[in-house]
């Protein structure tokens, strides 16, 4: 064999290894972008996800804020026909105590206990009767 020859395959070697070399960088300079790439991913599904989750919880603490308003306004509504519904009881009261007064059926010892004590007035047995 010659003696350039050795020098030849030495050289090819080197060649060779640092071709490997080279590969081997690439890929782990691939390998690095493809995981920060994976985690850059990773965090905008997360970010996303959360970002969603925020959207519902907005959404559902606004419809909650909506249900609340709805009851104190059901409520106010509520109170307004109780006070016209104790008018309106009142005012009939008023009514046959008068329609009673003028048949001359109300007379106030009869148709009332007076309790002089106490100065309570309790309907007696004779008004439910009528």
């Amino acid at each position: 064999m010659a003696p350039w020859g050795a020098y030849a395959n030495a050289g090819w070697r080197l060649g060779l290894q640092a071709r490997r070399r080279r590969l081997l960088v690439e890929q782990q300079a691939a390998r690095e972008a493809a995981e920060r790439k994976a985690a850059s991913d990773n965090l905008l599904e997360l970010l996303a996800k959360r970002s969603g989750e925020e959207q519902k919880l907005a959404q559902r603490l606004w419809q909650l804020g909506q249900e609340r308003e709805v009851m104190k306004a059901n409520r106010a509504l509520r109170e307004q026909r109780y006070a016209e519904r104790r008018e309106r009881d009142w005012e009939e009261t008023l009514q046959r105590e008068a329609a009673l007064h003028r048949c001359g059926l109300a007379v106030w010892p009869v148709l009332h206990h007076w309790d002089p004590c106490s100065m309570l007035c309790y309907p007696s047995q004779l008004l439910r009767s009528l």
